[in-house]
């Protein structure tokens, strides 16, 4: 039990809400009928669960109403539900850390941008490696995929720009792209899943990192 309220604290604390925040508390699954659970939810939130839902039944009734809602019909039940990043979606810089681009809990549809520049003098292209999670050591997350924009000019580091957007649609499919600011060429990728990719095989990849 001690491990759902660590799971509880934690989605509090990514909402800045304390438990005396939360208007009602809904359980759900058979297990949740046991008066232990209910007293330790009513200890930790300061409040009754509701109880005159039957929690065998309120995951198939909300999915009930949402579908009601898709329809469109003016009479349908006030309920919105929101789609959001489960993850931090970023790219790694220099020194091997991540910079974040599109937050975690971040609702979508969405589109992010982020200006980065060149690393090194006379550097011609960058590698735009793409991360998935929490950690500000690319290291410690996961590799999505990546690809080299070329055709940089050959400047003193710092000076040519690289804007880098994060377009993510409904369906959770990411759209990276990176835009060279002096001539427009731009380069995509397009991430439906995860690359899966061993930390010996991120570990090897070798590239020309940009900067923040």
């Amino acid at each position: 039990m001690q491990r759902t309220f660590s799971v509880v604290d934690e989605a509090l604390a990514q909402a800045n809400l304390t438990a005396h925040q939360v208007d009602a508390v809904l359980l759900v699954g058979g297990m949740t009928r046991f008066p232990l659970i209910r007293q330790a939810v009513n200890h930790y939130f300061g409040k009754d669960p509701l109880d005159h839902l039957n929690p065998d039944q309120v995951v198939a009734q909300g999915a009930a109403i949402q579908a009601w809602n898709l329809t469109s019909f003016t009479d349908a039940p006030d309920a919105v539900l929101l789609d959001v990043t489960p993850q931090t979606l970023g790219v790694r810089t220099v020194g091997g850390f991540v910079e974040p681009v599109v937050e975690r809990n971040t609702p979508i549809p969405t589109s992010l941008t982020k200006v980065f520049h060149t690393a090194q003098d006379l550097q011609n292209e960058v590698r735009i490696q793409v991360f998935q999670g929490e950690s500000r050591m690319a290291a410690d997350n996961e590799l999505l995929g990546e690809f080299v924009l070329s055709g940089l000019r050959a400047a003193p580091r710092g000076e040519v720009k690289v804007d880098v957007t994060f377009a993510l649609d409904a369906d959770g499919i990411v759209t990276v792209q990176a835009t060279d600011r002096e001539t427009g060429r731009a380069v995509d990728m397009t991430i439906e899943a995860s690359s899966n990719l061993t930390h010996e095989e991120v570990e090897e990849m070798r590239f020309d990192e940009i900067g923040f």
